[in-house]
């Protein structure tokens, strides 16, 4: 058995699981069927076929977000970048629960504490603290439910419904950005490195897990990235790193890109 069968296994067995606790999980939280339904509102508010998505890779250092034109996306401790209020973010997403621990007191109050308006997309498990936290951010707030099987090409993208697990932010927003319709996705600060030597981009140095589970991680992570460079290729959207130095390579990389 070679190391492509046994990772094929691996993920066979990891989509049981999944849908399984899944399942239960919905059983469970029987609110997180009602508050992802008006989601699907966002398909009419897109400005153009074109959207930024801005990862937080350190080359985003070099992005002036006033100079994105068009609609863009933004994830997780993006806060910790310093933009004027002239060009906001379009949609500002954040996916992981932890965001909500006690620990994360700092990250959770940077999200909702912005000098900028804009439009919150995020994980049901965000419901309950921010509504008690900041109800006034709930109503500029959309949720999703990302607890079903691993994100495959063969997906129907339906956000008022459990959506494919993509285990990282970034590729969330690409699944995103198709949902909503748009056909040219710009990637910007997706070094693709966090597992290997470079931080966030506003980080001045590495404070993630040891090598062994970065790389566990990631392997999921990657087979995600190239399952969603194939649903774009069969529903002929474009997407493109401008990232020039990622070491992703699931997407065309625009070589001549000042990123």
């Amino acid at each position: 058995m070679n190391v492509d069968m046994l990772f094929s296994l691996d993920l066979f067995l990891y989509n049981i699981l999944k849908g399984i606790k899944c399942f239960s999980e919905n059983i469970h939280n029987r609110d997180y069927n009602r508050i992802n339904k008006k989601i699907a509102e966002l398909k009419k508010r897109k400005h153009s076929d074109l959207i930024y998505i801005c990862a937080n890779g350190p080359s985003l250092n070099k992005v002036n977000c006033d100079e994105l034109k068009d609609d863009y996306i933004v994830m997780n401790d993006f806060f910790r970048k310093k933009i004027s209020s002239k060009n906001p973010p379009t949609y500002y997403m954040a996916m992981d629960g932890a965001y909500t621990e006690d620990r994360f007191e700092e990250r959770f109050n940077g999200l909702f504490n912005l000098n900028y308006e804009t439009t919150y997309i995020l994980n049901c498990s965000f419901y309950k603290k921010l509504n008690e936290r900041y109800p006034k951010h709930i109503e500029n707030s959309y949720f999703f439910y990302s607890g079903r099987y691993l994100f495959s090409h063969k997906n129907k993208l339906d956000y008022t419904k459990p959506v494919g697990q993509t285990w990282n932010v970034a590729s969330e927003a690409i699944v995103f950005a198709m949902y909503l319709g748009y056909k040219e996705i710009r990637l910007l600060g997706l070094d693709y490195s966090v597992f290997a030597n470079n931080p966030h981009f506003y980080a001045t140095a590495q404070s993630h897990d040891s090598l062994k589970n970065m790389l566990f991680k990631y392997c999921f992570t990657t087979h995600v990235h190239y399952e969603i460079a194939k649903y774009a290729k069969d529903h002929n959207i474009k997407i493109i790193n401008m990232t020039k130095n990622t070491l992703l390579d699931a997407y065309e990389i625009d070589g001549n890109s000042p990123y």
